[in-house]
């Protein structure tokens, strides 16, 4: 574990506003203070709610895989570690304010935090989804997922 979040704080992902982070297994949530509460209610409510859904994404053959949730607290933060990312995204989130993508075999939720509307279920809800699909399939380059923000 400490390898691969070495690798992420490397990465164009990574911003020195995170300031905080929670790990639980195969869940990582990075975080600024601001922030906290909605980390915290992601963090319970995944314990507490979401334990089978948890439970069948491992069963899935995805027990070494990561799935690191960014919230960004600020939108020009989440811009730039958007555009300047050079891998694959994954169109599959219903909300604009997550994107996901891909770091070696593991899986970001990057989201834009600093939008009022972006709450723990809305992040809840696409995790969900995205686990109870288990689809890592939906991947479009960088250069198509760009035009499409431009439509």
């Amino acid at each position: 574990m400490a390898r691969k979040a070495q690798y992420l704080t490397q990465s164009t992902f990574y911003t020195p506003a995170f300031n905080s982070a929670i790990f639980d297994n195969n869940i990582l949530i990075y975080y600024s203070q601001n922030n906290e509460k909605i980390a915290l209610e992601i963090y319970f409510r995944m314990q507490n709610e979401y334990s089978e859904v948890r439970q069948c994404w491992q069963q899935n053959g995805n027990e070494n895989k990561c799935i690191y949730v960014l919230l960004y607290p600020e939108q020009n933060l989440f811009q730039r570690a958007i555009s300047l990312n050079k891998g694959p995204i994954l169109n599959y989130s219903l909300s604009p304010e997550i994107v996901i993508s891909t770091l070696d075999d593991d899986f970001l939720f990057c989201v834009d935090s600093d939008q009022n509307h972006v709450t723990s279920d809305v992040v809840l809800n696409e995790l969900k989804r995205f686990m109870e699909k288990n689809e890592s399939n939906g991947f479009i380059p960088q250069e198509e997922f760009q035009e499409m923000q431009l439509l």
